[in-house]
């Protein structure tokens, strides 16, 4: 993220907003090397060694000129009017398939002199390192739904209250600068317990991705320095409170 975001404001373009998904996979992995490999050659300023990219006959065969066909004929709707039946990956069934459910451990990581504390601290300084650097930018984070079984693996792996712990500090760093919006949609229940709306523990599909560009834009559960505390203190007494058990009989 830092890297496009770098190339973005190196353009001298202006960039008035950054709308910025931030998750645990970005607050803990790695703050100095990405999770996946970075296609370094779309990176640069040498546009010549794009054409891999752009001349894909892989994609251009597979993927482009099915597209172009399909809406032709109309077998393809434009996104906006695809229902759940054309996204045949997601639904209940296919997302508890997906799910290697760990096993239970007694073994509960603490946040102070964790490895995720280490991380958190890091990946925020670099988050925040661009936050400072242009002030002239309003930032708005958006804290995303993953499935109730995501957090079912965080309670069996004994790491929910260090991921929440994360959570709290990053959301507290933010909320001190003016040109920043964050929303917390970690917790909403209708959403992330209905497993329907995922193809794995995690990944959802594109009809949620519409419903948080609305919450957004109502300005729904937006994170301020009085209220982020208690958005933590209800998502772990959500998850505490669970039964998970009922999703696997």
């Amino acid at each position: 993220m830092k890297t496009i975001l770098d190339i973005c404001f190196e353009s001298k373009n202006e960039i008035k907003s950054v709308y910025w998904e931030l998750d645990e996979f970005q607050l803990l992995s790695s703050s100095t090397e990405p999770r996946y490999p970075l296609p370094t050659y779309l990176y640069e300023s040498n546009h010549t060694n794009d054409l891999q990219y752009l001349l894909n006959l892989d994609v251009c065969y597979h993927y482009g000129l099915n597209s172009i066909l399909g809406t032709l004929q109309g077998k393809i709707q434009p996104a906006e009017r695809r229902g759940i039946e054309l996204n045949g990956d997601f639904g209940r069934e296919q997302t508890l398939a997906s799910y290697a459910r760990p096993e239970k451990t007694s073994n509960i990581v603490e946040f102070e002199g964790s490895r995720q504390q280490e991380r958190v601290l890091a990946n925020m300084e670099n988050i925040l390192g661009l936050v400072e650097k242009h002030p002239e930018t309003e930032w708005n984070f958006f804290m995303v739904p993953f499935s109730i079984l995501y957090w079912d693996a965080e309670l069996r792996n004994g790491t929910f209250d260090v991921t929440m712990e994360c959570v709290k500090y990053a959301l507290g760093e933010l909320v001190k600068y003016d040109n920043v919006n964050v929303y917390f949609y970690h917790c909403e229940e209708e959403v992330i317990t209905n497993l329907d709306n995922y193809k794995d523990y995690s990944h959802y599909g594109n009809w949620v991705n519409d419903e948080i560009t609305r919450w957004i834009a109502e300005g729904k559960k937006l994170v301020t320095e009085e209220n982020y505390v208690e958005y933590i203190e209800e998502m772990k007494e959500f998850v505490y409170s669970y039964d998970f058990e009922a999703l696997f009989q």
